[in-house]
């Protein structure tokens, strides 16, 4: 018979004999999703023990951030601002590679996806601040609300006023949830 030479019948060694003993792995991470609503706040009240035998009108007042009427939200002094990210090319992310040396592999190359770090993902970068806004997107306002507290109202009730709390761009306007924190008089107390 004849000789039989050195073989391997292993799927590993049979790609990097004939790959040119290089290894490439690529890793994605799993998406995070991304917010599609600005975050609830909370305000709290201040009402007498009396108020919630009775029912009252109050005025609640609060500080939320809105979307730039200057800019519309996108921080820039004029539309033409708006350019692509040159660290990105407008993708959003940033990718680099870094080769690595493994015995008995040889060497291999990690990939690494990165958000962009210059535009904080958006693919977008601004020339020219807006001037009313700083370049913030958003501004602060001071609102006033008035709502009414239903009699037999317990001193966990809750009002819930749907998208009037903070604005972000590009997102659905939070709530804010308004809450009660009951002053008792020193003489008059609630029954549990």
């Amino acid at each position: 018979g004849g000789r039989r030479g050195e073989t391997s019948s292993e799927p590993m060694d049979l790609w990097l004999k004939y790959s040119g003993g290089d290894f490439h792995f690529t890793f994605a991470p799993p998406e995070v999703a991304k917010p599609t609503k600005a975050p609830d706040m909370v305000v709290t009240v201040d009402v007498e023990l009396l108020d919630l035998y009775t029912g009252v009108e109050v005025n609640v007042t609060y500080t939320r951030q809105e979307v730039c009427g200057k800019c519309h939200g996108t921080g820039a002094e004029h539309k033409h601002d708006v350019i692509p990210c040159h660290h990105c090319h407008g993708s959003g992310f940033r990718c680099s590679t870094v080769e690595k040396h493994a015995e008995p592999l040889g060497a291999f190359w990690q990939r690494l996806n990165t958000t962009c770090t210059a535009c904080e993902g958006t693919g977008k970068v601004v020339n020219s601040s807006c001037p009313f806004c700083g370049g913030h997107k958003v501004v602060l306002n001071s609102i006033t609300k008035q709502v009414s507290i239903p009699a037999g109202a317990g001193e966990t009730f809750t009002l819930p006023l749907n998208m009037e709390g903070d604005q972000f761009p590009g997102l659905t306007p939070g709530n804010v949830l308004v809450t009660l924190r009951v002053n008792n008089p020193p003489s008059f107390t609630r029954d549990k």
